[in-house]
């Protein structure tokens, strides 16, 4: 999915929904007939004179597929929301999130790293960084030849011997894993400020089953 704030000369929703595919072929790199569009429209003030929205655009096979999994589940889909959004939503409502400022959400997953900038409580950016729990257990089990199995041993708890492996060769690898996904979280920060000039991140929040 993608997910790209916008800022257009103040309009109705009626406008809007008809400059929004006309304003989406600049950012979607994919056929406009392949991807369901939809906006979430930001707050604004009553002379402001422009229109503040979140662009979303998702691939309709990747809804399908999702939308697949949860009928044959034998459950009715009744909304559907990106991972970013929903965690987002999930830090605002149990976090006491700032009303200003800006804050850095991280939630490292198996195969992948969903950060998230927001403003207040108003999510402003998001990307799905491809590093996550699968790429150290992928790094330990290549660089010490190792099954799959003691590698993910290893990434669980570094400081366990195993039976020769250097415990500090572990510590070498996975710092380098880490410092990938550090540097791909700076790249999502620049790209933040090059359109939204901040001078701090306030908060930092790290989540999912990898951060460990």
């Amino acid at each position: 999915a993608i997910v790209k704030r916008l800022s257009l000369p103040r309009m109705s929703d009626t406008e809007l929904a008809d400059a929004l595919p006309w304003e989406a072929e600049q950012y979607v790199p994919f056929d406009l007939a392949d991807v369901h569009l939809t906006y979430d429209r930001l707050p604004e003030a009553a002379d402001q004179p422009t229109t503040e929205l979140l662009l979303v655009a998702a691939k309709n096979e990747r809804i399908d597929a999702r939308t697949d999994l949860i009928l044959q589940a034998g459950a009715r889909p009744v909304v559907m929301d990106l991972e970013a959004f929903a965690l987002a939503n999930a830090y605002v409502e149990n976090c006491d999130a700032p009303p200003t400022g800006v804050t850095l959400l991280v939630h490292c997953g198996k195969s992948s790293t969903v950060v998230c900038l927001l403003e207040g409580a108003v999510l402003a950016v998001t990307r799905d960084i491809a590093l996550g729990g699968q790429t150290y257990t992928e790094a330990l089990r290549r660089d010490l030849d190792v099954a799959p199995a003691v590698a993910e041993r290893l990434k669980q708890a570094s400081h366990s011997i195993v039976p020769g492996v250097d415990p500090e060769q572990v510590l070498a690898i996975l710092s380098e894993v880490t410092s990938q996904i550090v540097v791909e979280i700076r790249k999502s920060v620049y790209f933040y400020r090059a359109a939204r000039p901040v001078e701090a991140i306030n908060r930092i929040v790290v989540s999912g089953g990898a951060c460990r």
